[in-house]
């Protein structure tokens, strides 16, 4: 049987566990509401000021790119025909004891001759020099960070959206048909940005097993013509990437903010816009 002293020390303790329990959840609570409202209002600043700055920050850059930039690929081009590739030259014999046989002397001429000529071939992937086109280089490294920005902002933009869905309810559900229309264009900007960035790895990957062939078979111009093809086709794609950049940024403040009040209040909207009618 547990006293009564017992007893309301059991309940002491439980009760000031509770206190700290409700008094910890608050405090949480807060740090939660603080976080969402820098998110909300994160998410407006670049909605309403970063998207069109964006836009005409694009537009500048499209407009003052080539088609296709000629000039650096065919300097490339000239640089890769200029390139010699340098072999050292086969290890020179040491003396060797006489041979049993003839027939193990030739098994051991022919052994030493392989080996000396598969050392040239590795000398000459080795000593072999072929340029980057620094032009292309320098462009996808601005693309990336425009798409690193890219990411990052609809990210912020889709959080922000997606706190502002209400809680499932029958009917009066318009405005939640708005919020994931746009939600779903996000995706799809997510989708262009992760596929342009794949797009860059796999040129360079392209690019260095043209590059091998040239350094493997020099005489062959073929393979020179393929890297300056190359180049030429991956500044054309960087190009439109900045295209679907500007486009995404207009696109999507352009479906923001002509559904802005949808967005923020999906079901009051609605509601009073209902009663109208």
């Amino acid at each position: 049987r547990i006293s009564d002293s017992e007893d309301g020390a059991k309940w002491f303790v439980v009760g000031m566990s509770a206190r700290g329990s409700a008094k910890d959840t608050k405090k949480a609570q807060r740090k939660y509401n603080q976080i969402t409202t820098d998110v909300k209002s994160t998410a407006l600043r670049l909605i309403h000021i970063r998207l069109p700055e964006k836009v005409i920050e694009m537009h500048k850059l499209v407009s003052s790119l080539p088609l296709c930039d000629l000039e650096s690929t065919r300097l490339v081009a000239g640089k890769i025909d200029e390139a010699k590739v340098v072999s050292d030259p086969p290890p020179a014999k040491g003396p060797q004891n006489p041979p049993v046989s003839k027939k193990r002397k030739l098994e051991s001429d022919e052994s030493s001759g392989s080996g000396s000529d598969s050392s040239a071939v590795s000398a000459d992937r080795l000593k072999g020099q072929v340029p980057c086109n620094l032009e292309v280089v320098k462009l996808m490294e601005n693309v990336k960070k425009e798409i690193n920005e890219l990411i990052e902002t609809v990210g912020v933009i889709k959080v922000y959206i997606q706190l502002n869905i209400p809680k499932m309810e029958d009917g009066n559900n318009f405005g939640v048909e708005v919020q994931e229309e746009t939600v779903s264009e996000i995706h799809k900007v997510e989708d262009i940005a992760f596929s342009a960035l794949e797009a860059n790895s796999k040129y360079f990957v392209m690019r260095g097993k043209c590059v091998s062939k040239i350094l493997k078979y020099p005489e062959i111009k073929d393979y020179v013509q393929s890297v300056r093809e190359l180049d030429g086709k991956q500044f054309v794609k960087l190009k439109m990437t900045c295209v679907d950049i500007r486009d995404s940024y207009m696109l999507l403040y352009d479906i923001i903010t002509k559904n802005e009040d949808k967005i923020r209040k999906p079901r009051e909207v609605y509601s009073e816009a209902s009663m109208l009618y």
